[in-house]
């Protein structure tokens, strides 16, 4: 028997945490844009859209395998469950888009009320569709199929993904989280870091921040420290700190294997 209750409170959880993605991303292209006098720019209102789109589909898809894998039922209820979570999502990304972010000095700046209003109403049309997707046993192109496993790249294998179970290991956490903070903290003072543009040190702080506010707490949100170690993993790969990387993969590999 499905529980919807549960299945119904973790869906709740994820559309917090498809906001709170966005607001990280959209300060991080915020901050970039001023560093280069670009927040007024036609380019940068485009962004804003690209980033809204491209979140909202990552999170909104990862409720969708959730939902399939913990009820392999594409019914009317369990369908309904899920798009009120995608709605709350696309409400709550569009919503933050009116919210003043240094990008219009007014919230009646034409040109970013056009890409907001598109934004918004491009999400709604997502939404939709992905509901109707799952509805019908599909995700994309293929049907729905039940997930259990997780992924955490190895940046030491490039272009390789080590498959792992998905039961993070408390104990294993508990003995190793202060040594991922240490570790990124020692990676943001490194001399390797500091050589890197500004653009690459803000997004890589701005992760690292991320990961670390999951890190120090005793009972962390398994889902979100994974999301954003994996994320963190792959651009201090990507920028050339492919030690810092593979440390950090490591130590992550340990909370969700207990090896």
């Amino acid at each position: 028997m499905t529980d919807i209750e549960y299945i119904s409170r973790r869906l709740n959880a994820r559309s917090y945490e498809a906001l709170e993605e966005f607001k990280l991303e959209l300060a991080a292209m915020v901050r970039r844009a001023s560093a280069s006098n670009a927040l007024q720019n036609s380019r940068t209102y485009l962004q804003v859209e690209e980033i809204a789109l491209r979140v909202f589909a990552k999170h909104a898809l990862d409720a969708a395998q959730f939902t399939y894998n913990c009820s392999e039922d594409t019914g009317l209820e369990i369908t309904n469950a899920l798009k009120y979570c995608m709605g709350r999502m696309a409400d709550m990304i569009g919503q933050e888009l009116g919210v003043p972010n240094g990008l219009s000095n007014s919230a009646q700046n034409d040109a970013y009320a056009t890409i907001a209003n598109r934004t918004m109403v491009k999400l709604t049309e997502k939404r939709d569709s992905l509901v109707d997707d799952y509805f019908h046993g599909m995700m994309g192109s293929q049907k729905m199929k039940k997930e259990g496993t997780i992924n955490i790249v190895q940046s030491n294998s490039p272009g390789g993904v080590q498959q792992v179970g998905s039961n993070f290991n408390q104990s294993a956490f508990t003995q190793t989280h202060q040594s991922l903070v240490q570790e990124i903290d020692k990676a943001l003072a490194s001399p390797e870091f500091k050589a890197l543009g500004s653009e690459d040190q803000l997004e890589v702080r701005d992760l690292a921040d991320a990961v670390k506010l999951e890190a120090e707490k005793s009972q962390p949100d398994a889902g979100k420290l994974k999301r954003w170690g994996d994320k963190l993993v792959k651009v201090t790969a990507d920028v050339g700190l492919k030690v810092v990387s593979s440390t950090i993969a490591a130590l992550l590999l340990k909370m969700y294997t207990g090896g």
